[in-house]
């Protein structure tokens, strides 16, 4: 999450905002010490531009593996 964070020049507060999650909850997130449901991973891969797959460590950026 956090490269592509950086990609998109995302701070924890900007992708709180394009996502609708909490900024608290986001940095839980960067933390590991919470892990979103599909419903938040679907938010956030949609505010990055990526896909769930990718922020899950599966595969690129467009989703292939």
């Amino acid at each position: 999450m956090r490269k592509a964070m950086a990609k998109m020049g995302y701070n924890q507060k900007k992708l709180a905002d394009a996502s609708g999650i909490t900024p608290e909850a986001i940095g839980r997130y960067l933390k590991n010490k919470r892990i979103p449901n599909s419903y938040q991973l679907q938010q956030i891969a949609h505010a990055l531009h990526v896909s769930m797959d990718y922020l899950m460590g599966d595969g690129d950026e467009n989703g292939g593996g």
